[in-house]
């Protein structure tokens, strides 16, 4: 089937990003760690993983690839890494909190 004829009835969803002022000027910028995105990664697991077995490079790289963060170098984000136990019932997941740095 051609692509082009090819409809999903299930669309991902488009991340929208807040459009920007544009660039500030030489001097406006922050100093240190200000301004950095902190992403906290909870993985929800029916069988705890061994600390380091858990690894969210992958996701970090792809919030990185949808330019839902601009880079994972230190000065640009802060990382929180968890997991815990399933409750009753409970499917397993991965949790991902990003917060973004106050504007000033």
């Amino acid at each position: 089937m051609p692509n082009h004829l090819y409809h999903d009835p299930n669309p991902l969803p488009l991340v929208e990003r807040h459009p920007s002022t544009g660039p500030l000027a030489k001097d406006e910028g922050q100093e240190g760690g200000a301004g950095r995105v902190h992403l906290r990664i909870v993985s929800i697991r029916k069988r705890l993983l061994d600390p380091d077995n858990l690894s969210v490079k992958w996701l970090i790289d792809c919030l990185r690839y949808s330019q839902i963060i601009r880079g994972d170098e230190p000065d640009k984000i802060t990382l929180q890494v968890e997991q815990r136990k399933c409750a009753k019932g409970e499917a397993e997941a991965t949790q991902i909190f990003i917060t973004l740095p106050l504007e000033s």
